[in-house]
């Protein structure tokens, strides 16, 4: 976003863009202008700097940005409040310069609410309140930008073209990318050459898996810019994460002290700009918060979720496959991730998923809820369904259909995942899975489980309390079909597998839309479909309204054999 402010445009020319994290204890506002040159001379003051680009917007007739991006990334940002004060009178001389600092804060979990996936709004903690308040002027204005707001469909749609993805008519999770740091993370994993076209079946199904290319790439950068005479290898970049994840655990708390980590990692010596702590929280690992007392400063995960990760990572490197399953059933361990108040650690539940998406990275496919005991175990095992095609295993696949077969309070929150993977050709989870399981299903309880998930999720407007809109699932899919008459794919197939279990609903406006879609399907594939039934496949003769020999068609798909209906 700073880098956009900045850049020449054909009305105006370009800003000057100044990174926060040249912002060293010691230093001077004048001493950071010197680093820009104008026709090969360097600037001598702040003064100078702002006089120049005023004449600019001058003649330009324009206001021109003076941008300082990531406030945060400063050796100290509380240093620098009095020198952004008098910067702030100093600009008052110069009408033609606006002054942009930048200042990120963290991220709360993201958590599974109204769809897949949703991040939650930063909590306003008072660190996070104290942070502005201690590194900016009393009276600057500020300005509150948590994601792309209601950008973020066209925000999506340009980085899947940028990035060649084809998400077809997956559910995608729209309020984890509403983040645009996320949304980025998300197209690196799903499609990092761009060298062709990716569907569905390349996006990450979880967040751990999410993070791991995210700490990837944050590792291969250090690498890379990190001065010759102290460069930082992968592996001495994995100890201090392990070491941070580590001692969060030991802790039980979501922050950590910034001295004590530089002493703890023999970094506290180091000049600021060569730290390893600054060049994480500079890569968007952590940051760098205020603490309870003046001059100190705290160490926190970007998001908690991330924190999470961190956490699980220096599990399993700590115990491996071994004592794992000790550690998981201790007492303390039980009490951490499914405690009370008191002795529930901070960050369980962020720690608890990632677990379970790590293990079969890391253990050979083994997974998490095969070594717990309830209630942790069916936690465990709803959150494997999250996992990707890879690491999802027989045994994983078949105690997820008894899971849903057994119709308890809470397994129908399995829909959601699996209306997002119902498409996806060669996934265990797919249309294909969840037919069979349902028809497995007496029709009571499939009545009592399918068919009131979907009203519960129905409406023909959208209510906030909804998790999936399932009103406008079947119109988008209906829209995509009639514009598709020439065309059928493998996917089409199981989307039409999915509204084929909708047509014992109660809902007309759902029933009618699936039975259109049905129509449109069969026309083209009429004689296949004969061919698999034909003595079941009359004239089209109506009955209550509906194509008679449709009707046939469906009680004769829905039947376990065609000898039984």
């Amino acid at each position: 976003m700073a880098a956009q402010l900045t850049t020449a445009l054909p009305d105006r020319p370009a800003g000057i863009f100044l990174h926060g994290r040249e912002l060293h204890s010691g230093r001077t506002l004048d001493e950071l202008a010197r680093s820009i040159t104008i026709q090969g001379n360097p600037v001598p003051s702040m003064e100078a700097l702002l006089a120049a680009l005023d004449a600019a917007g001058q003649r330009a007739r324009r206001r021109l940005p003076l941008v300082i991006d990531g406030l945060n990334e400063a050796e100290n940002p509380m240093d620098w409040k009095p020198s952004l004060a008098a910067l702030e009178t100093l600009l008052r001389q110069f009408a033609n310069v606006l002054v942009v600092c930048t200042v990120r804060t963290g991220a709360r979990r993201p958590t599974e609410h109204r769809r897949d996936w949703q991040l939650e709004q930063p909590e306003q903690e008072p660190a996070r309140i104290d942070f502005a308040k201690q590194a900016l002027p009393d009276d600057v204005r500020q300005i509150w930008i948590p994601d792309f707001g209601g950008d973020t469909s066209e925000a999506i749609r340009k980085y899947f073209k940028l990035f060649r993805i084809n998400p077809g008519e997956a559910a995608l999770p729209f309020e984890l990318l509403s983040h645009p740091l996320t949304l980025r993370i998300f197209c690196e994993v799903t499609n990092p050459a761009r060298e062709r076209e990716v569907s569905i079946e390349a996006m990450p199904g979880s967040l751990t898996a999410l993070f791991e290319r995210y700490i990837d790439l944050a590792i291969e950068r250090i690498g890379e810019l990190t001065p010759r005479h102290h460069h930082y290898y992968d592996h001495d970049i994995r100890r201090v994460l392990d070491y941070v994840g580590t001692k969060l655990l030991e802790s039980n708390s979501r922050e950590l002290s910034e001295m004590e980590l530089r002493k703890a990692n023999n970094d506290e010596s180091r000049p600021w700009n060569e730290s390893i702590i600054h060049m994480l929280e500079q890569e968007g690992v952590i940051l760098l918060m205020p603490g309870q007392l003046p001059g100190q400063k705290i160490v926190v995960a970007v998001y908690d979720a991330l924190g999470g990760y961190l956490v699980a990572n220096s599990i399993l490197a700590r115990h491996g496959y071994s004592s794992m399953e000790l550690w998981l059933n201790e007492p303390a361990t039980q009490a951490a991730l499914n405690g009370d108040g008191s002795n529930c650690h901070p960050l369980a539940l962020d720690i608890f998923r990632s677990l379970v998406g790590l293990m079969p990275r890391r253990l050979h496919q083994k997974q998490l809820w095969q070594m717990l005991g309830e209630p942790l175990k069916t936690n465990a095992l709803r959150m494997a369904a999250m996992l990707e095609a890879s690491y999802l295993d027989k045994a994983t696949v078949t105690a997820i259909a008894d899971y849903i077969r057994s119709a308890r309070s809470n397994s129908d929150n399995l829909f959601f995942r699996l209306r997002r993977t119902r498409g996806c050709v060669g996934h265990p989870l797919n249309a294909d899975f969840f037919d069979t399981v349902l028809r497995q299903m007496p029709v009571c309880e499939r009545d009592l489980h399918w068919t009131e998930w979907i009203r519960r999720n129905h409406a023909e407007k959208w209510r906030p309390e909804q998790r999936a809109d399932i009103e406008g699932d079947v119109r988008s899919m209906e829209k995509y079909w009639q514009n598709n008459l020439g065309s059928r794919t493998p996917s089409d197939r199981l989307r039409a597998k999915w509204l084929i279990l909708r047509f014992a609903w109660t809902l007309k406006t759902i029933r009618w839309a699936a039975w259109r879609m049905a129509v449109v399907i069969m026309t083209l594939s009429i004689q296949a479909t004969a061919k698999f039934a034909p003595k079941h496949c009359g004239g089209f003769k109506t009955s209550g309204g509906l194509p008679k020999s449709l009707s046939k068609l469906m009680a004769w798909n829905l039947c376990k054999s065609p000898e039984t209906c």
